[in-house]
């Protein structure tokens, strides 16, 4: 694997891999990016060693560490299939020197069930970090002197919370998409098409005062009224179409 995680494992796998990981531990229904690892720096976070044809690292942040250890055996088994998943193949994979470290990852993405932020998930090159040392006491995690193993906290109550508010919608926030007023449609046969001449008269399926449909991309997402604004045509929003009922 090179220096770089990124280079194996993009942010789509990572996602992928991080919602296997969060529904078999529990830990949310949901993996989407966030705009920072947040974990302090010094603080412990769980990270093994995933050995494939080109070995990596992952790293889980996530509240009660102690007890997702006291079950390494299992927590091994949810990385490996979540690195399975990442990967893509189905190679042999095995995971390997669970720890915890204050190394951060290159590539993550954090969990959430609902609007609830619970854990973060990233991959890391081998070189990137500290060494993982084997944790053989799990009361070490919160022995003295040693640094605080992190819980995450809620997205409600954080005065930081917009840091790591799930799906990045500001990134499509200039991107330009068609929107499309329609007053009606009708359906005529070929013949009546090509006849069609200047002042010719078409019945569309839309009755008069009735609401105007509005488009974007081709999918009704609102209707409303024509107006005029400065000699040129509007339309004046009365109501948005639920997602669902939207088409």
């Amino acid at each position: 694997m090179s220096a770089d995680a990124t280079t194996l494992l993009p942010i789509d796998s990572v996602i992928e891999g991080a919602a296997v990981l969060a529904g078999a531990l529990g830990l949310g229904d949901q993996a989407l990016p966030i705009d920072d690892w947040p974990v302090d720096d010094g603080d412990q976070v769980i990270a093994a060693t995933v050995v494939a044809a080109s070995p990596f690292r992952v790293f889980l942040a996530a509240a009660d560490p102690s007890g997702l250890l006291a079950d390494s055996e299992r927590l091994a088994q949810v990385l490996a299939t979540a690195a399975q998943t990442m990967l893509g193949d189905t190679g042999e994979i095995a995971v390997r020197d669970i720890a915890t470290t204050v190394a951060r990852p290159s590539v993550f993405v954090g969990l959430f069930a609902d609007d609830v932020f619970n854990a973060a998930f990233g991959v890391a090159s081998l070189e990137t970090g500290d060494h993982l040392a084997d944790v053989d006491d799990i009361d070490s995690l919160t022995a003295p002197g040693r640094a605080a193993v992190y819980e995450p906290v809620a997205l409600q109550g954080r005065d930081d919370a917009r840091a790591f508010a799930p799906g990045p919608l500001e990134l499509l926030n200039d991107v330009d998409m068609e929107v499309t007023a329609e007053l009606g449609r009708t359906t005529m046969p070929i013949r009546e098409l090509l006849a069609l001449q200047p002042g010719t008269v078409v019945e569309i399926d839309r009755a008069a005062g009735a609401p105007i449909d509005v488009l974007v991309n081709g999918r009704r997402i609102a209707s409303g009224e024509v107006v005029v604004i400065d000699e040129e045509f509007g339309i004046r929003i009365t109501e948005i179409v639920a997602g669902e009922g939207a088409g």
